[in-house]
């Protein structure tokens, strides 16, 4: 089969010509041509073989024409334009592998993949290159040399082993015009030798013979597994030994040297140290060390009984990170499980523990993976952590990743309920710090009615809660797995998402979404919340479910599937419906399927089919069909109909904004006293005479909110309503009692916004526009400062006085007395000013770095046809969207564009 793949651009290039290098003046135009274009042909040439040809290239900025006045147009070519014309063939990746030699099932040597291929290009000059490599398969190098030493005499078994040993290598050859002869590899063979010897207390299983072998580098190592008994400890290494290696002229253990390089002899750290330990009726139990030297990461696991207290160690390791040179990371969980300490009401306590992490972060889409994958189990209290060592470190590692800077720690409790208990719950809260900031709940409930060992009801089910105080999101992740009540198999998994800071959203789901409803980035594909009957191959029946909320849809639906079989015929039968309903603009859809169907093996009998959509209520519209199916005869009948007509809406009544404005400014709690921003009880302020009373420090601030409408822009509808009165409104010049408050003393209150309540917004604003923002919600008005009269000369006199509590009714005595001048208090109260006005924020102290801080996005007006900011139109430097969006009004010419392009353009 032929398979074609083609990619075009076009396009054109104008650029001025000026006089001279250096002129302003332009003389003419420069026409370029900027084209690109590929493509791929690709044909089998037998059912192991397939030939394929790509070509890239296009004669972009190559080609063009020379404008100038009075002159005819000049052209202009480039002869060195880029191409590349590539000829392969290549082994069909199912293709098995290609026997060179040997046979199929004894020593062999054999490629598993392969290409050939002649590439011409013509960038940096003309190039002929043949290329003939392997290719991998499956993750495997491409050739492969297999040897059977079981087909061998008795000494090759004896020393070598009844497996096979296979060598396996990538190896390239390229032949260039230009660049000559180039050779490119890597090969690696590793050999184990049963040894099965037993020395004293210590047994030697095998050695483990490798070698490597690659373009730049080269090693051997041998390494011994063994396995040592010393009284109640049982130790075993993997793989420890002597190293050899190709390494640079300095490194430690060199030898000799060969080239530019040195032969270095070093210690070869084992690739897993176990231990065991058991003493009678004291401790029994052991742990595991998997150790990558070559990826500096370690990860252990231990677990143990201690005098009748489980104790279960888990750690991660890594001492070098891609994204961090030079750094580490750790994670460390430690848990201790005994008999349960009674707490009240049935409840008890049977295990402790926490973890702890050293430039590690939680990993929130991992985490959420990890609770429906059941997870959370095995990372707070695991039942069999050594057996299930590689499952819980690969999720640590995944929910915890290396993250330098970042720590995370918390405890775990194990809380149980009934005696013994039928209820278990694992409880933990995770910190991460320090940016982001972020709590996390994590928790594993277990349940069983009416006795673990006769549960007639079976619950398990995990939780995970992520409350990001940075970023200010919510995430909640839930799963239930493994349960049942009788024969009925329960699941299901539900999941929240809420922003409340740049972005303010919230969705919830139990159990999914509607099949027409694309859900947002980041939100996970849910399972159904189910129930479901397997009696084997005589009845299955499976129920489930789902229900989602969105800020504007409400979405649930339902599906039941029954399937049963008997003496060779079959009955099966399914129902189901979703519905989707949309808030504003109202509207909904509800779609329906009915199956039923008997068969004789795989032949239908009979068979019938209906499915419906309903959609709504402006106007009323079905679709449908229905098929029938008897033997061979099968009959089909489509249904389209719609009821009522598209009726136009009557509008909603006019709002009048005025009235609710002034409303919610009346309300006390639009009204709020702020404390002072300097430290200082010059004031002592008494309770409120009412509540409806706002009771002001004098150096406080009065702050006046409302959230009814954005201030300072002019509306254009309230809802989907249009509006009565004025339409544009604005908080200014505030006045306590007959005295106006100077506007130095008054500044703006942003609060969020839906501009699509306030503003009618097309198509393309619909899509660029912010479904949120920041707008002037109220003011702030009030000075902290203090005012004082002119200054006056003064000595201040004062005394100090020693009391002895001991001769009380005796005479105070007066040791000395001191004088301070009016000056030198006036500096006193200036340096304790200052000092106060640092710790609010007001002054730098001297040396401090400048904060870098995240600002709100800024838009102006742009004149699309110069490519001019318009800085008459909208606040100087920029404002929100919709702010400029009302300056500009009925101006013609004008566009909102990011603030930000126009600092790009000076």
């Amino acid at each position: 089969m032929l398979g074609a793949e083609t990619f075009t651009e076009l396009g054109l290039m104008l650029a001025p010509i000026p006089a001279t290098p250096s002129s302003p003046t332009v003389s003419g135009l420069f026409v370029g041509n900027l084209s690109f274009g590929s493509a791929v042909l690709e044909t089998p040439l037998s059912p192991t073989w397939a030939l394929r040809a790509s070509g890239t290239g296009g004669p972009s900025g190559a080609l063009g024409v020379l404008l100038f006045p009075g002159q005819a147009p000049a052209a202009r070519a480039v002869a060195n334009t880029a191409a590349e014309l590539v000829l392969t063939v290549a082994r069909a990746p199912e293709a098995p592998p290609l026997l060179l030699l040997g046979t199929a099932s004894g020593t062999r040597l054999e490629i598993r993949g392969a290409e050939v291929s002649a590439a011409l290009t013509t960038a940096g000059g003309p190039d002929l290159v043949l290329t003939a490599r392997t290719v991998p398969r499956s993750g495997a190098p491409g050739l492969a040399l297999a040897i059977e030493p079981g087909r061998g005499d008795g000494l090759v078994q004896e020393l070598l082993g009844a497996q096979p040993i296979v060598v396996e290598a990538d190896l390239s050859a390229s032949l260039s015009a230009r660049n000559g002869l180039s050779l490119e590899g890597h090969a690696g063979l590793e050999i184990e030798i049963p040894i099965g010897k037993v020395v004293g207390p210590i047994t030697v299983d095998h050695l483990t013979l490798a070698i490597e072998l690659g373009t730049d580098e080269a090693s051997a190592s041998l390494g011994v597994t063994a396995s040592a008994i010393l009284g109640p400890l049982q130790l075993a290494v993997d793989n420890v030994g002597v190293i050899i290696e190709l390494a640079p002229p300095d490194a430690p253990g060199a030898i000799a040297r060969v080239g530019d390089r040195s032969l270095a002899v070093g210690f070869k750290s084992p690739d897993g140290i176990g231990i065991g330990l058991d003493v009678a009726g004291v401790i029994s139990g052991g742990g595991y060390l998997d150790v990558d030297a070559e990826r500096g990461e370690y990860a252990g696991v231990f677990d143990a009984s201690l005098l009748g207290v489980g104790i279960t160690a888990i750690g991660l390791i890594a001492t070098r990170l891609p994204e961090a040179p030079g750094a580490w990371s750790m994670f460390v969980a430690l848990s201790a499980t005994f008999q349960g300490l009674q707490l009240g009401f049935g409840f008890t306590l049977s295990g402790v523990g926490g973890l702890i992490g050293t430039h590690r972060g939680l990993d929130v889409d991992a985490l959420g993976d990890g609770v429906r994958s059941g997870a959370l189990e095995g990372l707070l209290f695991p039942d069999d952590p050594i057996a299930d060592a590689p499952r819980i470190l690969a999720d640590i590692g995944a929910i915890f990743p290396p993250a330098p800077g970042q720590f995370v720690l918390g405890p775990i409790v194990k809380i149980g309920w009934g005696t013994p208990n039928l209820v278990q719950l694992d409880l933990g809260v995770v910190l991460q710090l320090p940016n982001p900031l972020t709590v996390t709940l994590l928790g594993a409930l277990s349940l069983a009615l009416p006795t673990e060992d006769a549960a007639i009801v079976e619950l398990h089910a995990d939780v995970a809660g992520t409350l990001d105080l940075t970023a200010g999101t919510l995430a909640i992740d839930a799963a239930i797995r493994d349960s049942r009540i009788l024969n009925l198999e329960l699941g299901g998994a539900m999941a929240v998402r809420a922003s409340f800071l740049d972005d303010p959203t919230f969705l919830i789901s139990f159990g999914g979404f509607h099949p027409a409803f694309r859900p947002p980035a980041g939100m996970p594909s849910l399972p159904r919340l189910s129930v479901a009957l397997d009696a084997g191959s005589l009845l299955q029946v499976q129920l489930s479910g789902y229900l989602a909320l969105t800020a504007n849809t409400l979405q649930f639906g339902a599906a039941l599937s029954i399937w049963a079989a008997e003496a060779g015929f079959t009955a099966e039968g399914s129902t189901s419906f979703d519905a989707l309903i949309q808030f504003s603009p109202f509207s909904f859809m509800v779609d329906l399927g009915i199956r039923l169907a008997i068969s004789a093996g795989s032949a239908d009998l009979l068979a019938a089919s209906l499915s419906g959509r309903l959609t709504g209520p402006n106007p009323w519209h079905v679709t449908g069909e229905a098929s029938f199916k008897i033997l061979l005869v099968k009959t089909t009948l489509q249904v389209e109909a719609t009821i009522g007509r598209k009726a136009t809406e009557p509008p909603p009544k006019a709002v009048d904004v005025e009235e609710l404005l002034v409303q919610e400014l009346l309300r006390p709690d639009a009204w709020r006293a702020l404390p002072p921003k300097v430290d200082g009880d010059g004031v002592l302020l008494t309770d409120a005479p009412s509540e409806a009373a706002c009771v002001v420090h004098p150096a406080g601030i009065i702050e006046v909110r409302q959230r009814v409408v954005p201030l300072g822009a002019t509306l254009e509808q309230f809802g989907n309503a249009p509006i009565t009165g004025p339409d544009r409104f604005v908080l200014e010049a505030p006045r306590v009692g007959a005295v106006s408050i100077s506007t130095n003393a008054v500044s703006p209150v942003e609060d969020w916004f839906a501009p699509s309540q306030f503003f009618t917004l097309s198509a393309t604003e619909k899509l660029s526009s912010p479904s949120f923002e920041m707008m002037q919600a109220g003011l702030q008005f009030g000075d902290d400062g203090a005012a004082g009269g002119p200054g006056a000369t003064m000595v201040l006199d004062h005394e100090v006085v020693y009391d002895d509590p001991s001769l009380r009714g005796g005479p105070a005595r007066t040791e000395e007395t001191s004088r301070v001048s009016g000056r030198a208090l006036r500096r006193a109260m200036a340096r304790g000013a200052a000092r106060a006005a640092r710790e609010a924020g007001r002054l730098p102290r001297a040396g401090r770095a400048p904060i870098a801080v995240v600002r709100e996005p800024r838009f102006a007006a742009l004149d699309p046809m110069s490519g001019d900011f318009d800085e008459a139109v909208g606040p100087k430097g920029g404002g929100s969207f919709f702010t400029v969006r009302s300056a500009i009004g009925a101006r013609e010419g004008r566009v909102v564009a990011p603030a930000f392009e126009q600092e790009l353009l000076q």
